[in-house]
């Protein structure tokens, strides 16, 4: 790394990414801009943060690039489109299917809102979304997630990891149920 900064100081980050806030306002007129901004914004961030982690004379770097993300936020909205098309597929496959079974045509079907109380044609529906946000997870999860750890970890360079032979742990055993319980308790951000 070329620059020296000094570590763990918001003001440093500010100095990493000033020109990422510079474009955001440009994104909002052209959104294809979003996943390069944001992409280099996380990589910025990330670098940031584990330049600035020290544990005694154990510290770490970050030569993480800022172009390195932008590709996963890309492939991420690739899947989305692509299951959404599959999910619009289904929807109308459904429908034709529903309207079949009701001996009626599709335009009727839908014309006189008998699709909205149709029992088969919302466990269609139903189905449909639920494999839709389950497939949506698994594309995050992959890429958002396993891809995106992969990439930070892979440019992370810890030095004086030898000071490191000499720890020992200190204090109380923690109880079982309290360390972690909190965590595994998702309640959404309350």
């Amino acid at each position: 790394m070329g620059r020296r900064y000094r570590r763990g100081r918001g003001s440093e980050f500010f100095k990493r990414g000033w020109w990422l806030w510079l474009l955001t306002p440009v994104a909002f007129y052209l959104p294809p801009l979003v996943p390069f901004i944001y992409g280099a914004y996380k990589a910025v961030e990330w670098q940031w943060w584990l330049s600035g982690i020290r544990f005694g004379g154990v510290r770490l770097e970050s030569t993480l690039k800022r172009s390195a993300l932008i590709g996963l936020y890309w492939k991420v909205i690739g899947w989305i489109v692509v299951l959404g098309l599959v999910f619009a597929a289904w929807l109308a496959l459904s429908a034709g299917l529903v309207a079949g079974m009701s001996a009626t045509s599709l335009e009727e079907f839908f014309a006189t809102q008998e699709f909205a109380g149709s029992i088969p044609f919302l466990v269609f529906l139903g189905v449909g979304y639920l494999l839709f946000a389950l497939a949506i997870n698994v594309v995050i999860r992959v890429y958002l997630m396993r891809d995106l750890w992969v990439k930070v970890l892979g440019s992370t360079i810890v030095h004086g990891i030898e000071a490191t032979a000499n720890v020992s742990a200190r204090g109380e055993l923690a109880n079982a149920l309290g360390e972690g319980f909190a965590d595994g308790l998702d309640v959404g951000g309350f």
